[in-house]
């Protein structure tokens, strides 16, 4: 994957969209416009990048692992739900501010952590870190703004809780959806300090079997952690670190967005490869 066929594979995209304005579904249609838009605002705010997110239901305490990851006191963790309502940001690089514009991240909820006086002699300058609100949350607003956000995260990491671990929506509408990611994905168990003796080991061992139904690889980490008494942490900020060296994260992440783009048009009334044939003959109609 490299830049010029990204930018090849995106204008011939757009070419599509803009030619078949009376072919496609409205809906689909304007779908497709609004995420090229998006995927090119990506490549534009420049690459070398990794943008990792924390992503779970109400309750997952995905707030209280991003201030733990980060050792920070930023993200807005309570007991009051839905907490967080808009994204949250962490990053190491002042590079990271175009791709925090791009994703609609705004100011007053990003933190740089170089600004700061830290001990973590960890190698995350390419780190964008996201912690998302809630998926299932009560506000419309929000789940949408999650479902934008996810297609253009490069490491997505899903929260689960000891309780919900296997809610049909977040593995249905999300880790089953997105399972051609696999391979950029990282499971954490939060809250095991709320486990008894050996429930830990039993609800892990659960996970892995429903994710395998969710056709996601055994090869996709699952990080059992106590967020709240900053427990197991150290294996899952070294997965972030590995992916925070990932300098063509970006560039992988919009070939596959582009991929599901291209496939939803194929689904429509015209196909990609039909409307494709036609624009080359001259003869579309």
């Amino acid at each position: 994957m490299d830049t010029g066929t990204v930018t090849e594979r995106l204008e011939q995209l757009r070419g599509v969209v803009a030619t078949g304005k009376d072919l496609f579904d409205p809906y689909v249609l304007q779908r497709a416009e609004r995420e090229l838009e998006e995927i090119s605002g990506r490549l534009e705010a420049g690459l070398g990048l990794t943008v990792a997110a924390l992503a779970g239901g109400t309750g997952s305490g995905k707030s209280t692992l991003f201030n733990a990851l980060t050792e920070l006191n930023f993200a807005d963790a309570g007991d009051v739900r839905p907490t967080t309502m808009d994204i949250t940001a962490c990053v190491w690089s002042p590079a990271a501010r175009p791709v925090l514009e791009a994703l609609g991240v705004k100011k007053d909820r990003t933190i740089s952590h170089n600004s700061l006086l830290s001990s973590s002699k960890r190698e995350l300058d390419s780190l964008v870190f996201l912690d998302l609100p809630d998926h299932d949350s009560v506000s419309l607003g929000n789940s949408a703004l999650v479902n934008r956000i996810l297609p253009l995260v490069d490491v997505l990491v899903w929260v689960l809780d000891p309780q919900k671990y296997a809610d049909h929506l977040i593995h249905d509408s999300y880790i089953a959806a997105m399972r051609e990611r696999a391979d950029r994905m990282i499971v954490v168990l939060n809250q095991i300090d709320t486990l008894p003796a050996g429930g830990t080991e039993a609800i892990t061992a659960d996970i892995r079997k429903l994710l395998r139904a969710d056709g996601i690889a055994d090869s996709v980490p699952i990080f059992p952690v106590s967020a709240l008494h900053r427990r197991g942490l150290e294996p899952l900020r070294d997965a972030l670190e590995k992916a925070a060296g990932l300098t063509n994260a970006a560039l992988e992440t919009t070939g596959a967005y582009l991929d599901e783009i291209g496939a939803r048009l194929g689904e429509g009334p015209v196909s990609y490869t039909h409307l494709r044939a036609h624009e080359t003959r001259g003869n579309l109609v």
